[in-house]
């Protein structure tokens, strides 16, 4: 179901950005309330719904090309399809747009001809519509590369079950449920025996890390080790959420929109017991690690400072392994000043990582108009004057990066500071996850 949001930004001048708590998990300072949005898999049904097309695969630059400027925003609801009803307390889906946000401002034949012309080139890209976005559970089908309703959604022949197999965003505890039993004391003990202290912080935090093999399905099984089969109907971390009653958070998300499964993975915190935990979660279906690795914990869990260094040790040794920017994937959203510095933070420790860099923002196609939005939010990123970022944006325009590598690596640390966040403010407009705006549709 769609979930509130607040805005925070850490400092003023900061680059503002959204999360799901009021309170700010960096600065532990409050934040404005800023309604009700869609999930992920919510505003891939919406993307799926209005033009019926898959939400992602190879298909999508083309589309959002040809659907560019084909769409205004509905006044009513500023573009978000929801609206909120008693101060926030609960919301309701916009009546005048249907929930899309957004009426088509041409003919529904010219749209019907912009959709041909995707499908021409890319006949697998056709999906069905999504009833019910708001309120139906979603999930997404790796058989069919787009989102369904499971309310509406029937196995008719067991033999695709596994090739339908779908991801779905909210699960129900299973009967016979093998962790019934446990509580929370339980995982919490589970998890501070196979954690090893490592260093302290000038806060007085502590930092710890795994014992080889540590993860949240490790966990699980240690606490119900018949459970295994339980699984193939509730992944380890909706099971973790449910039995230890805790809510995960995205510390850095990343995706593609391009990618014919989920294109989804990231660095997750949990709070336990007296410690903060960060871990793993993959992309799923591509055969990478599903247990959810746990990399790190820090204590107490409300220390800032334990939480940061934490994040930044693990970011710095984990970021190839993980495909973390610079490594990987076309978006990825987080807090501004940490994945500043963690970005910067690999790069200096392996410059080789700079070509990652350049590479990433030759596909950036909003670099070309060098817009004064543009220019204002690299500058709040990177504390630069908006004179020397244009000056740098010009530089990358014109490829050239080996002036502005070696400024980056050797005596302009400032310019380093630019390109970083150039770099980050292009990977952060992942069209699922980006408030809506007026000139673009989800």
């Amino acid at each position: 179901m769609p979930q509130r949001m607040w805005k925070h930004s850490c400092s003023p001048g900061e680059t503002e950005f959204r999360m799901g708590s009021p309170v700010c998990r960096s600065c532990g300072q409050h934040g404005e309330y800023d309604g009700w949005y869609y999930t992920t898999h919510e505003a891939m049904a919406r993307y799926q719904s209005r033009y019926g097309l898959k939400p992602i695969g190879p298909h999508r630059q083309m589309a959002d090309d040809l659907f560019a400027d084909t769409t205004v925003e509905c006044e009513q609801c500023q573009g978000r399809g929801l609206r909120d009803i008693g101060a926030g307390e609960t919301y309701a889906v916009c009546q005048r747009c249907g929930g899309f946000g957004r009426f088509f401002s041409r003919s529904r034949e010219a749209i019907h001809r912009l959709r041909q012309k995707v499908l021409d080139a890319y006949p697998d890209a056709a999906a069905d519509f999504v009833p019910d976005i708001a309120a139906a559970p979603l999930a997404f089908s790796f058989g069919g590369g787009q989102i369904v309703n499971l309310a509406s959604e029937q196995d008719d022949d067991p033999q695709d079950a596994d090739e339908d197999r779908v991801e779905p965003e909210i699960s129900a505890s299973p009967e016979g449920d093998p962790w019934r039993d446990i509580t929370v004391a339980d995982g919490v003990a589970v998890l501070e025996q196979r954690l090893i202290l490592t260093s302290s912080t000038t806060s007085g935090g502590c930092i710890f890390k795994p014992a080889d093999g540590l993860s949240i399905a490790s966990v699980l099984l240690q606490l119900a080790p018949e459970a295994e089969d339980a699984f193939d109907s509730e992944t380890p971390a909706e099971i973790f959420a449910r039995v230890m009653r805790v809510t995960p958070t995205a510390v850095v998300r990343c995706s593609v929109s391009d990618s014919m499964v989920s294109g989804s993975w990231g660095l997750f915190e949990v709070h336990l017991g007296s410690r903060g935990y960060l871990y793993y979660e993959p992309d799923w279906g591509v055969g990478d690690d599903e247990s959810l690795p746990i990399l790190g914990a820090w204590a107490p869990a409300d220390d800032l400072e334990a939480r940061r260094q934490l994040i930044l040790e693990v970011y710095a040794s984990e970021w190839d392994k993980r495909a973390l920017p610079p490594m990987m994937g076309q978006w990825a959203s987080g807090e501004p000043a940490l994945l500043q510095a963690a970005v910067s933070r690999v790069l200096k420790e392996h410059p080789d990582a700079w070509r990652l860099v350049f590479q990433r923002l030759r596909d950036c196609r909003e670099l070309a108009k060098m817009s004064s939005a543009t220019i204002t939010d690299v500058a709040e990123r990177s504390g630069a004057e908006p004179t020397f970022v244009r000056t740098v944006i010009d530089a990358v325009v014109n490829r050239r990066d080996r002036l502005v590598s070696e400024r980056a690596t050797n005596t302009k640390a400032e310019a380093a500071r630019i390109v970083v966040a150039l770099f980050l403010h292009c990977i952060a407009d992942d069209p699922f996850l980006r408030p809506p705006r007026r000139s673009e549709d989800m």
